[in-house]
């Protein structure tokens, strides 16, 4: 699994020499043989001039130096390197805005070396694919990891963003398709920031207009055609476009062209002319439901936005930035939260992405008990809200298997499974596989299974 890591020269920088020297051994028993530590952060920007590392792990409370200033210091000299902050949980905040600065993640403490492997993995990976596959990062973007409204430390969402500025000044309609609550809205009016147009922004739900004939009607003063005629520079966005009829979808089709005649035979600037952007829960260019020529013109400009659960390193730059909204509105202390949560999270399946996330900090925040996120109302939620539907859809893991498992050895690999995914948390890992931490615990004893 480390092929392709075990030669990385990595830096760890922590100030607690006996941590960093057990982090150390265990990192190099698991297979980084050029992780390096060192204890002084005043003595890293001199290590620097003479070794190129591929990845620095941070400690954010250092009496030397701050783990926050080092990181800007690097940042400033080294900005392609990655970086990574580790902090104690309640110090999470200050984490995120560490972020915010360049940081790639940060882990918080206790924190063993097998999970350490698995974020070096994750940003490594990404770090390597970003340098094959996508230019540097544009100059339109505000930081690493925010696009306006729009928050993400992910390749996939980085290019999207690369993407858009790329076609600044492109007068074809821009498509946003994905899964309800991925955030199509939320970019569509982080477009409308990039773009900075003066215009409004206006949104149509097409879920929510009864005559489409009506909304599309020349003759009628409340039509989009005449909202177009007399707002110079706006923005229009259609959400749900899949449940245009055929007559709406020529319509839209002439309605594109003729704001693309308008500026072929005129010397209007591209900003000046109305901006379409459009989304859909369905892949309408993928299913094919749209009448041919509209279908070509939308395809041109298509993004498809990732599900959250192929974004799980946003967790923890979403969850914060939901927290810190909230505590702003209420003029209330940031909430300890627990170090459990967010190896909790990132095993959920998120079947309604961002919003569900939102919908759960919400929830938890409104129930905050003395100051403390509990960690029942995510766990009751995730309850409630089981895929069961997916393990029947998924291909049977025993189906290749010409021997099959007796139960009790079923029972024992799928406690290891869980015991994995959970980073050898045993509340974590009882709560994957729906039993007791006591009961986890004794057939962890009964197996003889080595923590």
């Amino acid at each position: 699994m480390l092929k392709n890591l075990s030669n990385l020269p990595i830096l760890f920088v922590d100030d607690d020499e006996l941590w960093l020297e057990n982090t150390l051994r265990g990192l190099k028993i698991l297979g980084l043989k050029k992780v390096e530590g060192c204890s002084n952060p005043l003595e890293v920007l001199d290590r620097l001039q003479s070794t190129k590392y591929n990845l620095i792990v941070i400690d954010l409370w250092m009496p030397q130096k701050p783990g926050e200033i080092l990181l800007n210091e690097i940042k400033q000299h080294y900005p392609d390197i990655p970086i990574i902050i580790i902090t104690a949980d309640n110090h999470v905040d200050t984490a995120v805005k560490c972020m915010q600065n360049g940081a790639a993640n940060f882990l918080t403490k206790p924190i063993e070396p097998n999970q350490v492997i698995t974020y070096i993995k994750q940003i490594i990976t990404d770090t390597t694919h970003t340098k094959i596959n996508s230019s540097s990062t544009s100059d339109t973007l505000s930081s690493p990891i925010q696009y306006f409204s729009t928050l993400s430390q992910t390749v996939k969402m980085q290019n999207i963003f690369n993407f858009i500025d790329t076609n600044y000044l492109s007068i074809l309609p821009i498509l946003i398709t994905g899964e309800s609550g991925c955030g199509k809205s939320n970019l569509a009016f982080s477009i409308y920031k990039a773009y900075r147009r003066l215009g409004e922004f206006v949104t149509f739900d097409f879920a929510d207009i009864n005559n489409q004939n009506s909304f599309f009607d020349l003759s009628n003063p409340k039509s989009i055609n005449q909202l177009i005629s007399t707002n110079n520079e706006i923005t229009i966005y259609f959400k749900n476009i899949d449940l245009l009829t055929i007559n709406s979808q020529y319509c839209l089709l002439n309605l594109f062209q003729t704001i693309q005649n308008e500026h072929h035979n005129s010397l209007s600037n591209v900003l000046e002319l109305p901006k379409f952007i459009l989304s859909s829960t369905i892949d309408i260019i993928k299913e094919d439901t749209l009448i041919s020529d509209l279908n070509f013109i939308l395809k041109i400009q298509h993004i498809i936005i990732p599900p959250l659960r192929e974004r799980i390193i946003d967790i923890p730059l979403l969850f914060m930035s939901f927290i810190n909204r909230y505590i702003i509105k209420n003029n209330i202390n940031m909430p300890h939260i627990p170090k459990e949560l967010l190896p909790l999270l990132e095993q959920y399946y998120f079947p309604n992405n961002i919003q569900e996330l939102e919908d759960m900090f919400k929830y938890a925040l409104d129930n905050c008990n003395r100051g403390k996120l509990s960690m029942e109302s995510f766990k009751e939620h995730m309850d409630l809200h089981r895929d069961i539907d997916s393990f029947t859809k998924c291909n049977n893991v025993f189906s290749s298997c010409k021997i099959l498992p007796t139960l009790k050895e079923s029972q024992h690999l799928l406690i290891l499974e869980a015991l994995k995914r959970s980073n050898g948390n045993q509340a974590h890992a009882a709560h994957l596989l729906g039993i007791t931490r006591q009961g986890l615990n004794r057939k962890i004893q009964s197996f003889n299974i080595k923590i």
